[in-house]
């Protein structure tokens, strides 16, 4: 027994030698675990050192801003006289008005702006959240090039809500004496303008994307050389959309007073136009000259549902329940593929040289399809009608509408 309990002895004391080495080697390839003291010096940047920030509040009113960098509000700020609360004569700055208002004296037109660059030669211009109303003259008016609006809401100003070169996205303007938002050379996206005294948004060589117009007092979107897509028109005092040399995707034109879609050299695209001319006249969709209009419906409007006045195209429409034509056209038109129905006129009306094809022209309460003059030269051929009050085709000599052969129309 004594030989067993040395031996056991003797395997415990060589355990712990061998433990007692691996500790020691796992110390020495470790190092030391005591930390290191901290640096006298700091590492890192504070916020204003990242970006320095110059706070804005009541007492700085009026403030002209004559160096690049950024600046906040601290409250609300209100100017009872009628004068520019704030100027800014640097490029590059960034006003960042954090939620507040800035608030002018209200009471008409006049002077005295909420924002005011004035040099057209200015450019990187930030304004952002935050409120600008009752200046008697403009909410904010940029000069010059490449600036940013974002997230401002401009109410109750004497002029435009918002007037910049550049780029307007999700902001809000309503109630200003003139138009909600003017915008060349740049973007307008996510916004609405509400009950305008002029247009609601007025665009030149923009690009105009998820806006709405509703309530103004003259156009919904007046635009030229700019694209716009996704846009709604509703309830203006005079056209929904009234464009030059643009072209218009998706958008929707109801209850208008005037015409829904009015437009010269432009292309109109899957666009929808109800209800409009509620003063008493106005088509749906009106081609002024040489327009596109492709993939369009148009229905319950006061006068014709689309209308073209000279040359361009009508193809793949839906036209119905319209006060007058479903389609007109009155000089070199091409009319393609529309089904054109329920009308208080003709489903179709020519007038010259004008080609009519492959239509649908059914329950009209004048003719399906009507050309008007003698000698007109319109080539009308495989054009379908039916049920239409009057008769399905009334053609005067001068034009080709043959009933036979491979080109026939068809009646039924």
């Amino acid at each position: 027994m004594k030989d067993a309990k040395e031996n056991t002895t003797t395997v415990k004391t060589a355990a712990v030698a061998v433990i007692a080495a691996i500790m020691l080697i796992c110390t020495v390839y470790a190092g030391d675990l005591e930390p290191s003291d901290p640096p006298t010096v700091g590492t890192m940047k504070t916020l204003d050192e990242v970006q320095p920030a110059e706070p804005i509040d009541s007492d700085d009113m009026p403030m002209t801003i004559t160096e690049s960098g950024s600046y906040y509000f601290t409250e609300n700020i209100h100017l009872p006289a009628a004068i520019t609360a704030i100027t800014i004569e640097a490029n590059d700055v960034t006003l960042d008005m954090k939620g507040f208002t800035l608030s002018g004296p209200g009471g008409g037109s006049g002077a005295g702006a909420g924002i005011h660059a004035s040099d057209a030669s200015l450019t990187n211009i930030v304004i952002a959240n935050g409120t600008v109303r009752d200046f008697r003259w403009y909410g904010v008016k940029l000069e010059g090039t490449d600036h940013r609006v974002t997230a401002i809401s401009a109410l109750g100003n004497g002029s435009n809500g918002i007037s910049i070169s550049g780029s307007v996205l999700s902001c809000t303007a309503r109630a200003n004496g003139s138009s909600g938002i003017v915008i060349s050379n740049g973007t307008a996206e996510g916004c609405t303008s509400r009950a305008n005294q002029g247009h609601g948004i007025y665009a030149d060589s923009a690009s105009v994307i998820n806006c709405i117009a509703n309530g103004n007092t003259s156009y919904g979107f007046y635009v030229s050389d700019s694209s716009l897509r996704d846009c709604s028109a509703t309830e203006n005092g005079s056209d929904g959309f009234y464009t030059s040399s643009s072209s218009l995707n998706n958008c929707t034109a109801s209850s208008n007073e005037d015409y829904g879609i009015r437009s010269y050299y432009s292309s109109i695209i899957g666009c929808t136009a109800k209800s409009n001319g509620t003063d008493g006249s106005g088509d749906g969709i009106r081609g002024q000259t040489s327009c596109t209009i492709n993939g369009c419906v148009a229905y319950d409007n006061a006068d014709d549902g689309i209308s073209t006045l000279y040359g361009g195209s009508i193809m793949d429409c839906s036209v119905y329940d319209n006060g007058e034509n479903g389609i007109s056209a009155s000089y070199k038109a091409v009319i393609k593929n529309c089904s054109s129905a329920n009308n208080g006129v003709h489903g179709i009306y020519v007038a010259h040289d004008c080609r009519v094809e492959a239509n649908n022209l059914r329950d009209n309460d004048g003719w399906g399809l009507k050309v008007n003059n003698t000698n007109g030269h319109n080539y009308c051929i495989l054009n379908v009608a039916s049920d239409n009050t009057l008769g399905e085709f009334y053609v005067p000599s001068g034009n080709y509408v043959p009933t036979t052969g491979d080109n026939a129309n068809y009646s039924f």
